[in-house]
C-alpha cells in the first residue's frame, strides 16, 4: 500500500513538474484602433489612411458637454490596424490635413480640425 502511495505520488510530481497541468493558452484576439475627426460643426469628409479612402463625418466638439452620443461617434470612425500610417483629410477636394499616425494595438485617436472659413 505504501509502496502503491508513493509510486503515485512520484508520477503526479513528474507529470505537473514537466508542465503538463497547465499550458498558456495563446489569444488570437485582435485589438483594432480607431480614428475620430473633431470639429466645431458636423460637416463629411474624405478620409485616406494608406491609400484606403474613407467618406465620413466629423463629430461636433462641445465644450460645455462631454458626453457624446456613442452611435454618432462609432457610424464616424475610421477603424485602422495597429501601426503606422499616412492619414489623410480632404474637404470639398481641398487638402485639410497630412500627416503620418502611430496607432497603438486598442488606441483610439482623436484628431482636431480646425475651424472652416
Amino acid at each position: 500500500m505504501k509502496r502503491i502511495f508513493l509510486v503515485l505520488f512520484a508520477a503526479t510530481l513528474l507529470l505537473t513538474g514537466c508542465g503538463m497541468g497547465s499550458r498558456p493558452a495563446a489569444s488570437h484576439y485582435r485589438e483594432d484602433s480607431a480614428l475620430i475627426l473633431l470639429a466645431d460643426r458636423h460637416y463629411s469628409v474624405d478620409v485616406s489612411v494608406d491609400h484606403h479612402r474613407y467618406h465620413v463625418g466629423t463629430v461636433k466638439r462641445s465644450e460645455y458637454r462631454n458626453k457624446r452620443h456613442f452611435d454618432r461617434i462609432k457610424d464616424n470612425m475610421v477603424i485602422v490596424q495597429p501601426g503606422v500610417h499616412k492619414v489623410t483629410v480632404r474637404r470639398r477636394g481641398r487638402l485639410v490635413l497630412e500627416q503620418r499616425i502611430y496607432f497603438r494595438p486598442g488606441d483610439t485617436r482623436t484628431i482636431k480640425l480646425n475651424r472652416e472659413r
